[in-house]
């Protein structure tokens, strides 16, 4: 399996020529029903340059759901490898890891490709483009304060400190794991870690023998997960309502995961697979509101006493509520739906820029 995030660098380039081959694939079908339903602003929340977008003449908001460093490049650390922000001696030498000749070649062909498009080159090594309107993070203000002061931006920026559903469902605590002097902890590594049943099997046999009960998100492989008697799982569970009823969270720090536990107030073990889980981790470690730890190598004692521990963490609890407060009162999405009238009443500008060369 892949362990480390300088392992997963081809598994990840692989992915960003799918990724480019989609992109291609679905142009054309973007220019007709951009021409046929003939927006007033168009919204993209993708990490990829998208010409039919870019060359639109509709304005063009662009939000960005992943951890800011994988947009924003400037004085930080490179993204995915869950590097500290106070510590640079491993920037550049991950830097170098990521920058590999399969990178380079994919990022020609797609700058390329863009240019004969007639859309704007890219910066080099980089695969999006900024809008010239609005750029939303998708990210608490709070955690995203110190990845902004090393890399300030202009007032096309703005952070959006959650997108949480209105609509939460329904859900109750099964008897089951109704237990005495029991904590609910929720259990979730997402939809695609879910699926390496090895390492769902390894986990869940290790919380098998703690004292709490459990919420296990199995995933799409839910007739394959064994889960132990103190665990209630389901394949598809509903995620915002469960989160107010549990004493803590164990997840893979996928960033809507993360921000939802945030925003819920609840301390966090965060079990980084890959891509940017690694970077919020990392972040949440930074800022005292989670314990950081590898979910391959995680032992037994370790992970269960991490769970005891942090359910009496009073530090951390305290650190999460103050930022669970900050973003229940925010009311950045007020200033982000006034931003996009603005921007669809008057749109006089080119859609996107490439990051300075």
């Amino acid at each position: 399996h892949i362990q480390e995030p300088k392992t997963q660098i081809e598994f990840l380039h692989q992915a960003f020529e799918n990724h480019f081959q989609a992109v291609k694939y679905s142009e054309r079908r973007m220019r007709q029903i951009i021409s046929e339903i003939k927006p007033d602003i168009i919204i993209q929340n993708d990490c990829y340059a998208i010409p039919a977008l870019a060359l639109a003449n509709v304005p063009l908001v662009v939000m960005f759901s992943i951890n800011p460093l994988h947009i924003l490049h400037d004085n930080l650390p490179p993204a995915t490898f869950g590097l500290p922000l106070n510590d640079t001696k491993d920037w550049d030498k991950c830097r170098k890891l990521w920058e590999t000749e399969r990178l380079k070649k994919l990022w020609k062909r797609y700058n390329q490709w863009l240019e004969s498009m007639g859309a704007p080159s890219l910066k080099k090594y980089y695969f999006t483009y900024t809008s010239t309107h609005l750029n939303a993070l998708i990210y608490p203000l709070a955690l995203a304060k110190d990845y902004l002061k090393l890399c300030p931006v202009d007032d096309t920026w703005m952070c959006l400190d959650h997108a949480l559903r209105t609509s939460k469902g329904c859900f109750e605590i099964p008897e089951k794991v109704k237990r005495r002097n029991a904590k609910m902890v929720y259990f979730s590594v997402g939809t695609i870690s879910s699926m390496v049943i090895e390492l769902m099997q390894r986990l869940i046999s290790i919380l098998a023998k703690s004292k709490h009960s459990f919420i296990v998100s199995t995933g799409k492989f839910h007739d394959a997960i064994e889960l132990a008697e103190n665990m209630w799982g389901d394949n598809d569970l509903p995620q915002l309502s469960i989160l107010p009823q549990v004493d803590l969270v164990i997840c893979h720090g996928g960033s809507n995961t993360f921000i939802e536990t945030l925003y819920f107030g609840k301390p966090l073990i965060l079990l980084p697979v890959f891509v940017d889980q690694h970077d919020n981790a990392q972040r949440a470690a930074e800022m005292n509101i989670a314990i950081k730890l590898n979910p391959f190598t995680v032992e037994e004692r370790e992970l269960l006493s991490t769970i005891d521990n942090l359910l009496e963490n009073k530090e951390i609890t305290n650190n999460v509520a103050i930022i669970s407060k900050q973003i229940r009162e925010t009311d950045s999405m007020d200033k982000f739906i006034d931003r996009l009238e603005s921007v669809a009443s008057d749109a006089k500008k080119p859609n996107v820029v490439s990051p300075k060369k």
